[in-house]
């Protein structure tokens, strides 16, 4: 009897070692590459940063002392490109979008919102560079939603960014 709870616990006692060792390694990592980069926010009062890790490209965030704009290291190569999505996630500030949960029809007038807004913000600066990329950001995708099922076509926000600019 002793000799199979032996054998029972071996593997138990390797599986929990390989899962510390793998939680360990993974916070030495984070703890050395995990640095967000804050930018300057030309376009609204929220803080922004560069970070590692922002599955949406660009969002807002909402914690308790208000708005954060994250933008997904990745795409800090291109200025163009940080101030276009910076724009647009201001706009996203500037209306107060993201307190509520939204139906499909919100979440569709409040990209567009944005949209317009980032639009607006981009050429009161005389950013043709960061127009063109908003423009390139939403997409070549026609007629269906720009990401989220529930986001406008990619044809209604570049009318509408055409629209606002």
């Amino acid at each position: 009897m002793q000799r199979r709870i032996r054998l029972i616990t071996a593997p138990a006692l390797a599986a929990v070692t390989l899962l510390l060792l793998t939680v360990s390694a993974s916070a030495q990592w984070h703890g050395r590459h995990w640095q967000p980069q804050q930018i300057q926010n030309l376009y609204c009062s929220a803080p922004a940063y560069i970070v590692p890790f922002e599955p949406r490209n660009a969002g807002i965030n909402i914690g308790p002392n208000g708005y954060v704009i994250t933008i997904a290291s990745a795409l800090s190569g291109d200025p163009a490109t940080v101030r276009a999505l910076l724009a647009h996630e201001c706009g996203h500030v500037i209306h107060k979008h993201g307190m509520h949960n939204l139906s499909g029809r919100m979440i569709q007038h409040n990209e567009l919102q944005a949209d317009c807004t980032a639009a607006r913000l981009l050429m009161h600066r005389n950013d043709r560079a960061g127009l063109a990329a908003l423009i390139k950001s939403v997409g070549r995708c026609g007629p269906v939603p720009s990401g989220h099922p529930a986001y406008p076509t990619c044809d209604e926000r570049r009318e509408r960014i055409r629209a606002c600019s």
